[in-house]
This record gives structure tokens, C-alpha cells and sequence, in this order.
């Protein structure tokens, strides 16, 4: 660096470790460039700084001859579309430095988990993009999807192992870039499908949560390891066999949203006249219940998912 011209200097910051920051002026003693690099714990970054906009554009032109995908080339405003590949992402900005119009790139690289790190559900939230999961999994098992909460309402999703007992649908809060995870979902479909044969098909997936909770789980074992009866909406409401947030116990629903299938039960009418079914009654009953999808929600996205 120091053949190149630039000086050394140390930058230090509450989020960052201290690292060197190399820095270029011009005869006059004005800043031309600046590189700086940035750590934490889980993710490193390159920041580079200069008042060149054609050198600006042309470090943009390299990243997307290395394959970064973007949504849209060139620069809206202050701020640039985000570049992904992979476990990098470039963010292109702009500021004003001591009255001079200066072009940034911050250039990430974030640290992820292998495959055999990725022990519970919960974990998979550490991928938060589907440059991520391209990461991780491989392209080959991975696809990009549009999920339906309704006729009308959709989002764009990524789901890895489509159509095998390993598959989990992941739900975008940003659909412009695919990333940041809204929801994630086990054993349900893009599109709505009760049909028996799709929940026999999904019955045992390999995934669990942190908690305990797998697709096919009898009522019974779900009863068992919340320690209290449950109640749950009935098949004929709105969140058909969704069990009701007020089942207080050892299973924490605040974050998870549990929906049960039952093989042999009768219309909602004979377990309830508010819609509302208790697991004792379904037990009494001999019903063959089972949890038929898990849906996880980040915690701080908890009271405002879809």
C-alpha cells in the first residue's frame, strides 16, 4: 500500500477492533482515497473511499463482471442497490466529506455455519438472504419461489430442499434484495394445499425446534412436553388446528406458530361452540392429532409478521 501512496493510520470505534486505515492526498494535502477495514465478530469489511466517481463506477463495473447479482445497476439518490454474492455484499453510497462529494463502497464478508453446524430450525436464521443459502447449501438445492398467504397477497420466498423432507420455505421481509427472514416454514407449500395427501406426504420431516417440535408429532407428545393442555383454533376457523397463544406451559409459542392436521376428527361443532378446541377433548376422544406445520418467526418480527 505504501508503494501505491497511501499513509498508515490506526481508526478505532466502538463497533470495530482496531485496524489500519490507509489514506492517499494529493500534493495539497487533500484526501484522494481511503481504505479502511472494518471486523466484528461474525462478519469483516472493506470500505473504500474516493473522489474519482469514474474510478467509483469502475469498481462497480468489477463487481459485476464477478458475478455479484444486483437489482438494479447505477445509483438512485444517495445510496446504491445492494450487491450480493454469496457471503458478500457491497453496498455502494455516497457523502460529503469537508464539503467534497466522496463515493464509498463498503465490500462484506459475513461468516456462516457449515451445513453440519446447523443443528435445530432456529439456526437456519443465520442465513438471512439467498445469497446466503446459495452459500451454504449450493445453488442445486435451492430455488426461488413466491409464497402465498392468500389469493392476493403474496411474497417472494427461497426454498431449500423443494419437495424432499428437508425442505423450508423462507419468507423475505426484503423482496427487492431477497434477504432478511420474515418467516420460516416447515412442512407447508408455497400455495395453499390441505389435501391429506400433501400433510402424508410432509408428516415426517427431519427438521426439529430448538424446543423439541417435529412434523408428526402426536397431540399427545406435544401435551407431554408443554406440561399443561392446549387449546387450539378448530379446522372449520380462519388458523385451522393452529394452537392459541393463551396455552401457557413449557413450550414457548411466542415465536412459533404451531398448526395441527388430525386424521380422524369430526366437524368443529362437536368439540366447540367458539371455535376454540381443547386437547383435553381431543384426547378423550382418542383423535389422532399431530402437528402437521412449524412456522418460526424472529423475535423482533414476532408481534408484526404476517
Amino acid at each position: 500500500m505504501h508503494k501505491k501512496g497511501y499513509q498508515q493510520q490506526y481508526a478505532d470505534s466502538a463497533q470495530t477492533v482496531e485496524l489500519p486505515q490507509f489514506n492517499k492526498f494529493s500534493r495539497d494535502n487533500k484526501l484522494l482515497k481511503m481504505i479502511e477495514r472494518q471486523q466484528t465478530e461474525d462478519s469483516a469489511a472493506v470500505v473504500f473511499e474516493t473522489v474519482s466517481r469514474s474510478e467509483f463506477e469502475a469498481v462497480l463495473g468489477e463487481l459485476n463482471s464477478a458475478g455479484f447479482t444486483v437489482p438494479a445497476r447505477g445509483m438512485t439518490g444517495r445510496t446504491g442497490p445492494l450487491y450480493q454474492r454469496h457471503n458478500l455484499t457491497a453496498l455502494p453510497f455516497v457523502k460529503n466529506r469537508d464539503g467534497v462529494e466522496t463515493y464509498c463502497i463498503k465490500i462484506s464478508r459475513r461468516r456462516l455455519p457449515a451445513p453440519a453446524d446447523i443443528t435445530f430450525a432456529e439456526d437456519l436464521f443465520a442465513l438471512n438472504s439467498h445469497e446466503y443459502l446459495s452459500a451454504v447449501f449450493g445453488e442445486r438445492f435451492l430455488k426461488k419461489d413466491v409464497f402465498y398467504f392468500s389469493e392476493n397477497e403474496v411474497n417472494k420466498c427461497s426454498v431449500i430442499f423443494p419437495g424432499t423432507n428437508m425442505q423450508v420455505i423462507f419468507v423475505w421481509a426484503d423482496e427487492v434484495n431477497n434477504r432478511n427472514i420474515s418467516l420460516l416454514i416447515i412442512g407447508g407449500s408455497t400455495r395453499p394445499d390441505n389435501s391429506p395427501q400433501f400433510y402424508a406426504q410432509n408428516e415426517f420431516y427431519k427438521w426439529r425446534s430448538a424446543q423439541g417440535l417435529y412434523l408428526g408429532m402426536s397431540l399427545a407428545e406435544l401435551v407431554q412436553l408443554h406440561q399443561s393442555p392446549l387449546t387450539l383454533w378448530g379446522w372449520q376457523t380462519e388458523q385451522p388446528g393452529v394452537i392459541t397463544q393463551r396455552s401457557k406451559g413449557g413450550v414457548d409459542f411466542t415465536n412459533l406458530r404451531v398448526q395441527l392436521n388430525c386424521a380422524d376428527c369430526s366437524d368443529d361443532r362437536i368439540y366447540t361452540k367458539n371455535g376454540i378446541i381443547s386437547s383435553e377433548t381431543l384426547q378423550k376422544e382418542g383423535r389422532r392429532a399431530f402437528i402437521s406445520s412449524l412456522v418460526l418467526m424472529p423475535p423482533k418480527l414476532s408481534t408484526a409478521s404476517k
